[in-house]
């Protein structure tokens, strides 16, 4: 099991510059996209069929996975419940991979990213170099995703709902990401304390605290 200090994460700036290379493959540049604005696993990636995108309600369903056991791909249902989920879409992604899918006209049940884990990261090494972006694993996409939503404002719980997980993982995981948090509980709990006793001691905590 990962350790909070174990992951790194691109900014979106560094994933931009990388996402501007990828481009040159569609296919491929459609799967980091997924993976860095979607938040969703690699083998959630690859299970991923045309009828799990809804694109009339912008939302992904996320209920399978894939894994390769002795070279058999498998297709199971995530480990976990709350792994089975729906993810909504960014707008611009959406309108994009609808066109992308459309193009590709898959057949009903089929996967859509039908290729290795192997490929997948021999061409996000490639394009990792040629955006001069720092050296992270793909899994680390997910991590950056989470990290952009902390960014965002967004609340463990909610983001836990999002990438499934629960949210005391998330604060675990990504604590030290939260910006300001323990310098807010104190100043929320100096204002509580101040007018609870102000009556009592307003010159000592006045002189204390609030100079």
């Amino acid at each position: 099991m990962e350790k909070p200090q174990d992951f790194k994460y691109w900014t979106v700036e560094e994933y931009r510059k990388f996402s501007k290379e990828a481009m040159a493959e569609p296919y491929i540049y459609y799967a980091f996209e997924i993976l860095y604005w979607c938040g969703i696993r690699e083998g959630e990636l690859f299970a991923l069929t045309k009828e799990d995108f809804d694109f009339e309600n912008g939302t992904l369903s996320i209920n399978k996975t894939l894994t390769v056991i002795n070279g058999e791909v498998i297709i199971n249902k995530p480990k976990t419940v709350r792994s089975i989920r729906t993810v909504t879409i960014p707008l611009t992604l959406l309108r994009a991979l609808e066109a992308f899918v459309d193009d590709m006209n898959i057949v009903t049940g089929n996967r859509i990213f039908d290729i290795s884990k192997t490929k997948l990261y021999e061409r996000f090494k490639k394009y990792t170099a040629l955006a001069g972006a720092p050296p992270i694993r793909i899994h680390d996409l997910r991590h950056s995703h989470i990290s952009l939503l902390i960014h965002l404002g967004f609340s463990a719980v909610a983001i836990g709902e999002r990438v499934g997980h629960k949210s005391e993982r998330i604060t675990y995981y990504y604590a030290h990401l939260f910006p300001g948090v323990q310098e807010m509980v104190a100043k929320k709990l100096d204002e509580m304390k101040y007018k609870l006793y102000q009556k009592k001691c307003k010159k000592v905590i006045d002189k204390q605290i609030y100079k």
